[in-house]
């Protein structure tokens, strides 16, 4: 019975398991941009006079075509 329950704990422990996938670049970008529209939308000078839905439509498309932090 204990060599039974050894072998299904080290069965158990070498499946490779995931508790959250790993973040991809573009994720990381996303995220960076979106809580920086955020911050801009309470705290920019002129945020009244800016049309946050165009800007913000416009600068997800172009950094959606960059893979790399730098670049976007």
């Amino acid at each position: 019975m204990k060599l039974f329950f050894g072998i299904l704990i080290i069965l158990g422990l070498s499946f490779k398991t995931n508790a959250q996938t790993k973040l991809s670049t573009k994720d990381s970008i996303n995220i960076f941009f979106d809580s920086l529209f955020s911050i801009l939308k309470t705290d920019y000078l002129y945020k009244d006079i800016v049309n946050w839905t165009a800007l913000e439509s416009e600068i997800k498309v172009k950094i959606n075509q960059y893979d790399d932090f730098k670049q976007a």
